[in-house]
Order: structure tokens, then sequence, then C-alpha cells
């Protein structure tokens, strides 16, 4: 199969506007840009700052409505400020988000990165929140209709 026989492959395939279910990890991402990362102890200054959704599973949710295809989140948020951002932010952009769980006991997942371009690298904090857990129900039946 040639380059342009696999693109036209996939553009027939985004034609079809497929519906894909997305299972997994949604979060509240704060992404910190710095110019220098700081030893142990130390500081440094904020260059920018940007929060938006994020989570393996939301991201590639993401992705794929940017694609054409018709989303279907599986997932879990909160019942705080940060979930209703998350769901409003997604739903906005297309992901059907009718099947994330808002779990009353357990805040929202949230992640921090913090980015440095002195070294090149990253940091992640991560506070474990509401996320689906071995157990919970999920309607296989609309997932695969």
């Amino acid at each position: 199969m040639t380059v342009s026989q696999l693109f036209d492959r996939v553009d027939a395939g985004i034609a079809m506007k497929p519906t894909i279910g997305v299972v997994g990890l949604s979060s509240w991402d704060t992404l910190l840009a710095v110019q220098n990362m700081p030893e142990p102890g130390g500081f440094a200054m904020v260059s920018s700052a940007l929060e938006l959704p994020g989570g393996t599973s939301a991201n590639a949710a993401a992705a794929a409505v940017s694609l054409g295809a018709r989303v279907d989140l599986i997932s879990a948020v909160g019942d705080d400020a940060n979930g209703r951002r998350l769901l409003e932010t997604l739903t906005r952009v297309g992901i059907d988000c009718s099947r994330v769980k808002i779990d009353p006991d357990r805040p929202t997942d949230q992640t921090t990165v913090i980015t440095s371009e002195h070294p090149p690298d990253r940091t992640i904090f991560w506070r474990e929140g509401a996320i689906p857990r071995r157990g919970d129900r999920i309607d296989i039946d609309r997932l695969f209709t």
C-alpha cells in the first residue's frame, strides 16, 4: 500500500464519522513554564501558565473529535469546580460526556506540569482524584452500538 492509498483510507474513515468510545482518565491540568528549573528548596519565576482539560483519555477523546469522529467519554470527575470546568470544556469541543461519572466523594483528578527551558525538562505532580475504578459499571451495549 502506498502512502497515498493509506491517506485515502484515513480520509474515507473520517468521512464516515465513526463513533469512538474512550474509557479512562480525565483530569484538570495546570501547565507552568519557567525559564530555569530551580534547585531543591529554590524558586523560579513562572513565565506562563495555562489551565485546561487533560488526562490520557480526555486528550485522546479531544484528538479524535478534532479528526472528525463522534466521541463518547467514559470517565469520572469530582463534584467540584474543576470537574464542572472539565465537563463544560470537553462538551464544548464536541465530546459526549453524558457517561462521565460525577463522584461526590472525591475531587477531580489534577495534574500540575512544570516545564523549563534550562534544562529542557518537565516535572509532573499528580493529585489522584475521581478516576474510573475496577468494578465501575459501564453500559457495554451502548459502547458497541
